[in-house]
C-alpha cells in the first residue's frame, strides 16, 4: 500500500465529494432537526455513502469491462467533462446557502448520500481508480475522504448560522475552480491514453 498514492486519491475524492456543497445544503435543515436526530442523520449519510463507494470500488471492473465494455480513456474524458461542467456551475452560482427544506435525518439517504455526495463525478472517479489501484486501496481512500466529509458535516453546519454567507461562497467557488481543473486534467489524460492505444 503506497500511502503517498492513497493520499493523492483522498485529495481527489474530497474534491469531487465537495464537502462545502453538502455543508451548504444541510445548513438550512439544521434548525429543523433535533441534535440527536441530526447526528444520526449525518452518520447514516456516511454509512450509505461508504456502502455505495464500496460497491463501485469492488465492482468497477465488472461494470466497465464485462457489463458496459467502456474503456478507461472514454471514462476519463466523459468524467472530466462532467467535472468541468460542475466546476463552472460552482463558479457562476450566486446562492450556495439554499438547501434542505426538511430535517437532515429525513434527507440522509436521498439526496444527501446520493447524488449529493456519491454523484456522477464521484462514481466516475472511483471507477477510474478501481482500474488502476487494488480495490482495498480505493476503499481505504474512499473511507478516509468520507470520514473527513462526515466530520465536517457534524461540526460545521451547527456553527453555520454564526458564519458570514460570503465565507461559504468563497470556499465553494474555490472548490469549483479545483473541480474544473481536475476535470480538464482527466480529459487530457484520457485523450493521451486513447492516442497510445491506437499505436
Amino acid at each position: 500500500m503506497d500511502y503517498r498514492v492513497i493520499f493523492g486519491d483522498v485529495v481527489t475524492l474530497l474534491i469531487v465529494l465537495n464537502p462545502p456543497l453538502a455543508i451548504g445544503f444541510v445548513a438550512a435543515g439544521v434548525k429543523r432537526t433535533p441534535s440527536s436526530d441530526y447526528w444520526w442523520g449525518v452518520v447514516r449519510v456516511g454509512l450509505v455513502a461508504l456502502a455505495l463507494t464500496a460497491l463501485f470500488a469492488f465492482g468497477g471492473n465488472f461494470l466497465l469491462n464485462s457489463l458496459f465494455h467502456v474503456s478507461i480513456p472514454a471514462l476519463r474524458v466523459f468524467g472530466g467533462l462532467m467535472l468541468v461542467v460542475i466546476g463552472l456551475d460552482y463558479l457562476r452560482r450566486e446562492d450556495f446557502t439554499h438547501g434542505a427544506s426538511q430535517g437532515v435525518d429525513v434527507l440522509a439517504v436521498t439526496p444527501l448520500a446520493m447524488p449529493l455526495l456519491v454523484g456522477p463525478a464521484t462514481i466516475t472517479t472511483i471507477l477510474i481508480l478501481s482500474q488502476e489501484r487494488p480495490s482495498l486501496d480505493v476503499l481505504f481512500a474512499c473511507a478516509a475522504a468520507l470520514g473527513a466529509t462526515i466530520l465536517a458535516l457534524l461540526v460545521v453546519p451547527p456553527l453555520f448560522k454564526r458564519l458570514d454567507k460570503g465565507v461559504l461562497t468563497a470556499i465553494a467557488r474555490l472548490n469549483g475552480f479545483f473541480i474544473g481543473s481536475v476535470g480538464v486534467q482527466m480529459i487530457i489524460a484520457g485523450i493521451i491514453q486513447a492516442s497510445k492505444l491506437k499505436h
